[in-house]
């Protein structure tokens, strides 16, 4: 029995030497592959969400921008009359009044254009308006409550003869009231007036086409909302001539805005200019009334 024994192991050792020396490639279970897959799905689950959070985030972060950034608001508008009959009639009038608003200063912009045609029943046509003014004005506030301005004008007249006057005034304000709803400031400094004319014209017994005049500006404005949809906006500036040719000048407008949509609103507007040195034969008063759309810009 112990012999038998001994040869099965002694066959056993030579087989074991005709084996090949490579071992055979190991292959998990299935059940190994599941637990495996089933871990890693669970620990990158954190990493995918917060990856998915980031870059859902990221645009909103970038396309925020803050309410109060400065920038260009206020209103453009257009307002047309028209009349038929024994005289016929057209006016057009464009406006524009644009501010820009920081912590410390505010620069304002306006101009308007207004132009008119009549003709009569002899088919006689004549023009009744033709005048443009471009003026802007740069405040910084000083104190609370006072500021310094400088402020830089144009302004034509074709029916007037007026070829182009050049406004140039500095000086110091005060805000009488300033706050979210309603403001109303005063101002007063020096001024430059340099006037050309395309007819000879005689002020203060001189006769010529090119005056000028150094003298006084001053002005008051103020704006206020009186509802949720209606706003009131005025201002008053005088230039009274002090050497020179001692100009006399006098502009007042004022508007009635009431808010159809956020972007349109009616409005209703005053426009008068006082001209104490128009030309012979022109009237130095020249008042417009008009009804008109507004838009709204920089919202």
């Amino acid at each position: 029995m112990a012999r038998g024994l001994s040869l099965s192991s002694s066959v056993i050792r030579r087989r074991r030497r005709h084996l090949p020396l490579t071992k055979a490639p190991w292959r998990p279970s299935g059940v190994m592959l599941a637990c495996v897959a089933g871990l890693a799905a669970v620990s990158a689950q954190p990493l995918v969400h917060a990856q998915t959070s980031a870059v859902a985030a990221a645009p909103a972060a970038s396309s925020a921008t803050p309410d109060d950034k400065p920038r260009w608001r206020g209103q453009v508008g257009a307002s047309m009359a028209a009349t038929s009959g024994n005289t016929d009639s057209t006016t057009l009038l464009l406006n524009m009044d644009l501010n820009l608003k920081r912590p410390d200063d505010k620069t304002t912009l306006t101009g308007y254009v207004n132009e008119g045609r009549t003709r009569t029943g002899d088919g006689d046509r004549q023009t009744s308006a033709a005048r443009w003014g471009l003026s802007g004005q740069y405040d910084h506030d000083l104190t609370p409550d006072w500021f310094g301005f400088t402020r830089l004008g144009f302004e034509r007249d074709r029916v007037t003869e007026l070829s182009l006057r050049t406004l140039v005034g500095a000086g110091l304000g005060y805000h009488v009231l300033k706050g979210p709803k309603h403001t109303f400031d005063v101002s007063a400094g020096l001024s430059y007036t340099d006037s050309r004319w395309n007819v000879d014209t005689t002020i203060d017994d001189k006769t010529g086409r090119h005056f000028t005049s150094v003298g006084l500006l001053l002005a008051e404005e103020s704006s206020h909302e009186l509802t949720d949809t209606v706003t009131f906006k005025q201002r008053l500036e005088a230039y009274p001539g002090l050497t020179g040719a001692k100009s006399r000048l006098l502009r007042f407008n004022a508007s009635l805005n009431v808010a159809m949509t956020k972007a349109l609103s009616l409005s209703v507007g005053l426009v008068h200019n006082y001209d104490g040195n128009a030309a012979e034969g022109r009237e130095k008063n020249d008042t417009a009334l008009f009804t008109g759309v507004n838009l709204k810009v920089g919202g």
